[in-house]
């Protein structure tokens, strides 16, 4: 979707900086969106829903307790999935309906910094000897 200032109520991530990871999805249509939160050093994900409409809060959706402490996240495609990387590039992959987690790609050698769903597998941006790196699992 289009870049822009949102017009809905900010996420609940507490006072001070927020020093975790979010990760959006908004449903295809009505508007519908889903927020993944992590907090460092937490080995659990809060997930919270918003209809879109304006004047409405993000209200919470569910918790997910992880085997590791998530450094990044990510939603595959259709908002489902959320794609959990734990530091050592080990990817997770919740299904969102059913609360299942199940491994989705095993761990780096590098420290892994971002991860998407690419075609039928995962994408993964780590930090290489040689500099950044694409890994594909």
């Amino acid at each position: 979707w289009p870049c822009q200032d949102s017009q809905l109520a900010p996420l609940p991530l507490g006072p001070g900086p927020f020093r975790g990871t979010v990760a959006l999805s908004r449903a295809d249509g009505d508007g519908a969106m889903h927020a993944a939160i992590t907090f460092p050093k937490e080995r659990s994900v809060a997930i919270f829903a918003h209809t879109g409409r304006g004047g409405d809060s993000w209200l919470p959706a569910g918790e997910v307790r992880t085997r590791a402490v998530a450094t990044s996240s990510s939603f595959a495609a259709g908002g489902k999935d959320l794609l959990l990387t734990s530091a050592d590039g080990a990817v997770a992959r919740l299904h969102l309906p059913t609360g299942e987690v199940a491994p989705a790609a095993a761990a780096l050698a590098h420290p892994s910094h971002a991860t998407c769903p690419y075609a039928n597998g995962i994408a993964r941006l780590a930090r290489g000897p040689q500099g950044p790196a694409l890994f594909l699992a």
